[in-house]
């Protein structure tokens, strides 16, 4: 009888182990198609994301710099005030604002 109670836990522990394996190798699965689909749906893609870091651009995806004709107070839609100014590059860094705008970084 303890042969039979010995080789039941033995196959108990296999088909656990069997299993803790096809639940991580699922979650990794998952895990991969979940991160893809949330960059579909959020367009975070690569290229935003390479955006975001970029040093010399004025307006990016994480920055509270714009390119505008003027670094003056505005009216937002709500009736609030917005407050610009002359953002101010670091050395060795330009913006890339065109048609003579400059880049206007926002008051907090």
């Amino acid at each position: 009888m303890n042969k039979r109670a010995a080789s039941l836990t033995i196959e108990t522990i296999i088909v656990a182990a069997l299993g803790l394996i096809a639940l991580v190798l699922l979650g990794l699965l998952f895990k991969t198609q979940i991160t893809k689909t949330s960059q579909t749906l959020f367009g975070i893609s690569q290229d935003a994301q390479d955006e975001s870091r970029g040093t010399n651009k004025c307006e990016n995806l994480l920055s509270n710099r714009k390119c505008l004709n003027t670094c003056a107070s505005q009216t937002a839609s709500d009736g609030r005030s917005i407050n610009w100014r002359d953002a101010i590059p670091l050395p060795g860094e330009t913006w890339n604002c065109a048609n003579g705008k400059q880049c206007c970084e926002k008051v907090e």
